[in-house]
């Protein structure tokens, strides 16, 4: 994966933590963390233990496992052989990111 450092890829959630979730890319099988402090532009997220999940406290999004979602290739640590990956918000999260910014603002 060290070829596709910046690329972006499908993949699908295989595991949650406190710390982050590990995504599973389609194409190639291998498996990376997408950390969670990687996510704190878009949202603060906890985890919810007995559902396997991080969830946004101001968005309510959800990071579940199974969900499918993409991901952009940060880095390769070959000697720990280990995959860092950072969530590609899409389009649509993006525009549901500005509506509950402008809907704090108001209040």
């Amino acid at each position: 994966m060290r070829n596709y450092l910046g690329e972006e890829f499908e993949g699908v959630i295989s595991g949650v933590a406190s710390f982050g979730f590990w995504v599973e890319t389609v194409e190639h099988k291998c498996e990376g963390l997408v950390s969670i402090t990687s996510l704190v532009e878009y949202d603060e997220f906890r985890h919810v233990e007995d559902e396997y999940c991080l969830v946004g406290n101001r968005s309510g999004k959800k990071f579940r496992m199974g969900d499918k979602l993409t991901i952009r290739v940060v880095a390769a640590y070959l000697q720990k052989r280990q995959l860092e990956y950072q969530w590609v918000i899409s389009a649509e999260e993006e525009s549901e990111k500005k509506m509950s910014v402008k809907g704090k603002k108001r209040k």
